[in-house]
């Protein structure tokens, strides 16, 4: 469960970071979203949702289908919080991630690509005609092709860090 909340982590900085280095001035950012991952044997599995991030450290992703699951990032805190399952699961992150490193490192593809590398991981990075992150694309530690589609991406909203602070339920098991 570590490495999946680090995969998390990372891919919530890697999305801040990627916004951040084509927009300067972007402190926000929220789109739906659908996540494809494919294996080896071509079978996929889809994952759709929400999220929201702030800078500095924030995030909300909202798995919605196939499975409803809450992955909150505050700070260096992730909480997800699994309904069907009544638990949530806590974990304080300490690696450092350097963005700045991965917003030196992102190289510009053409207009609408850009290329960036992090601890020998490489991303894909796709922006709509307004500068918005329309797809990433990368391959995890099993090798299989992630795909993360954004749609109805809005920048620069006013959000509330309080939103980023999971509320677990008193009946839930909680996992540290």
């Amino acid at each position: 469960m570590y490495n999946s909340l680090m995969k998390i982590m990372f891919l919530y900085l890697t999305l801040s970071v990627m916004l951040c280095a084509v927009e300067n001035e972007l402190f926000s950012f929220s789109a739906d979203f659908n996540q494809s991952i494919k294996d080896e044997h071509n079978k996929t599995i889809t994952y759709e949702g929400s999220v929201i991030t702030k800078r500095p450290n924030f995030a909300l992703w909202h798995y919605k289908k196939p499975v409803n699951k809450k992955i909150y990032v505050y700070h260096d805190v992730v909480t997800v919080i699994e309904p069907e399952m009544e638990q949530a699961i806590i974990k304080r992150v300490t690696d450092n991630i350097d963005i700045f490193t991965i917003i030196n490192n992102a190289a510009k593809i053409d207009a609408n690509h850009a290329e960036a590398h992090y601890n020998d991981q490489k991303f894909l990075l796709t922006f709509n005609n307004n500068h918005l992150l329309s797809s990433i694309f990368y391959r995890d530690e099993l090798d299989n092709k992630v795909t993360i589609n954004f749609s109805k991406q809005r920048s620069n909203l006013e959000i509330n860090s309080t939103l980023f602070k999971a509320t677990i339920p008193q009946s839930y098991d909680i996992i540290k």
